[in-house]
């Protein structure tokens, strides 16, 4: 794994983490929405330094 790999990884777990608290996530469905927005948040993250950096 690569540096921007494993901040990019970082970033989608303390977001999935966050959102989770956010929204009080009760039970696996709840996590699971907010793993997935977590997740989300890194790709869009992944994509805008790819354009940046090809």
């Amino acid at each position: 794994m690569n540096e921007a790999e494993l901040i990019l990884t970082a970033i989608a777990e303390l977001s999935a983490r966050q959102i989770a608290e956010t929204v009080n996530a009760a039970d696996m469905a709840d996590n699971k929405e907010a793993g997935r927005r977590g997740g989300g948040i890194a790709k869009k993250a992944r994509k805008a330094l790819e354009a940046q950096t090809g």
